[in-house]
């Protein structure tokens, strides 16, 4: 493991300057940026265009929250399992996402996500979600903050 001054030495050889003994301090090489749980007593409600009546059936749901910005463009893309220490999931349908602007100035806020297909099996191996943000004239907003949160049914895959 590194000792404190050769981190110190490659940060400054990274950044071009020496940093302070401030300025290194402040310095965090983890930030938190979502959270995760599972709930393994989640229902899902279904209905059909032919048969007049819902059907519910027990699922397990996944319930996923963060903070992220949007580009220069006012624009990002990512996907749920960037955000997840879990690898060996499937996701299906319905899936909800909503997102709340960070700022202090008005701007708009427009979520749209899509399940990833696999196309060996048919199966959702993510959820993309998008986000754009634009100002009160119609303009893109770079570089907004926001809270995000999705709820989305799972099931873990045994090989």
């Amino acid at each position: 493991m590194p000792e404190n001054k050769d981190i110190k030495r490659a940060l400054d050889e990274l950044l071009g300057e020496e940093l302070t003994a401030d300025q290194l301090q402040n310095i965090q090489l983890f930030l938190k940026v979502a959270t995760w749980n599972r709930i393994e007593d989640g229902r899902v409600t279904k209905t059909s265009p032919i048969l007049p009546r819902k059907f519910c059936e027990s699922q397990k749901l996944l319930e996923v929250s963060g903070v992220a910005a949007t580009g220069a463009n006012g624009k990002v893309r990512f996907r749920l399992k960037e955000f997840l220490c879990l690898d060996l999931l499937t996701f299906d349908y319905p899936i909800n996402v909503v997102a709340t602007p960070l700022a202090s100035r008005p701007v708009f806020l427009t979520v749209k996500h899509s399940l990833v297909m696999d196309p060996t099996n048919k199966f959702g191996e993510d959820v993309a979600i998008e986000v754009f943000t634009w100002d009160a004239n119609g303009a893109a907003a770079p570089q907004i903050a926001f809270n995000w949160r999705c709820r989305v049914p799972f099931e873990e895959t045994i090989l």
